[in-house]
């Protein structure tokens, strides 16, 4: 079973790239079937199921990712192959390397793949049309004639500067999803990217190999399902998802002050 970003990345080539399946089979070392499933698959719901015992591969991943860490500042003559990462893990961990040298083979081309991937970026600050920013904004509100605080959840596109808001009584995942998908129903359309700050409801509180922000797994398929690409923004850099933050004060300043009653339901 492939993780859930790799089947992100199967779909991106798939729809995004226009790769047919034979590209793809030949970019990644998945089965043709494999491939064909994750494109077809309509439904990210996790499925819990009890796992009777550990992988065997899992083991001996976190030593072939220092082994691949640690070439990554080499030359390429002179970093490991995957024979001699085989060789070093029967020698140096033998009761946790239980594996056949092509399983072998197919850990390291995998962690290859996540190290040395063609996704990074730079951040260009031209935010072109079809994408989108959002964040949260605090408002008073007064809810049966008593004044409480609610929040302002705001989706912007920079290129139009058109801007649309839902107010929640949280920020959690369950208040961004509900307003999120009441907007894309709204406005008829999903944008293709759509950028966050690193907040808690969107991302993981770690990082991946490369220093970049973790989607949190059941936000992830939120965006696979709903066809848009999660973006997160550098910790404390605001300006780079200005539109929103500029439009989450123009609402509150316009909408909201004086404070809105609103009736409990």
């Amino acid at each position: 079973m492939l993780t859930i970003t790799q089947v992100d990345y199967i779909r991106e080539m798939y729809f995004n790239k226009g790769l047919s399946v034979s590209e793809i089979e030949k970019r990644t070392t998945h089965s043709r079937n494999t491939i064909t499933k994750y494109i077809e698959q309509e439904d990210f719901n996790e499925h819990r199921y009890t796992r009777t015992k550990e992988c065997k591969s899992d083991l001996v991943r976190p030593f072939v990712q220092k082994i691949l860490m640690e070439d990554k500042h080499k030359r390429k003559k002179k970093r490991h192959t995957a024979k001699r990462i085989y060789e070093r893990a029967l020698q140096e961990i033998p009761d946790i390397c239980l594996i056949s040298a092509r399983t072998m083979r197919n850990i390291v081309a995998e962690e290859r793949r996540s190290i040395y991937s063609d996704r990074e970026c730079f951040l260009d600050l031209e935010h072109p049309g079809g994408e989108a920013q959002v964040d949260f904004g605090e408002i008073d509100i007064y809810e049966d004639g008593k004044l409480v605080k609610a929040h302002e959840f705001v989706l912007t596109f920079p290129a139009s500067n058109a801007g649309f808001c839902q107010i929640t009584r949280s920020e959690t995942m369950e208040a961004v999803c509900e307003s999120m998908e009441a907007i894309f129903e709204y406005i008829g359309k999903v944008p293709r990217r759509i950028w966050f700050d690193q907040m808690a409801t969107a991302s993981l509180r770690q990082k991946d190999i490369n220093g970049n922000a973790v989607a949190n797994p059941r936000f992830h398929k939120f965006a696979i399902h709903h066809g848009f690409e999660i973006v997160f923004c550098n910790p404390n850099s605001g300006n780079e998802k200005g539109s929103v933050e500029n439009k989450v004060g123009y609402f509150r300043n316009n909408f909201f002050i004086p404070e809105v009653s609103i009736p409990v339901c």
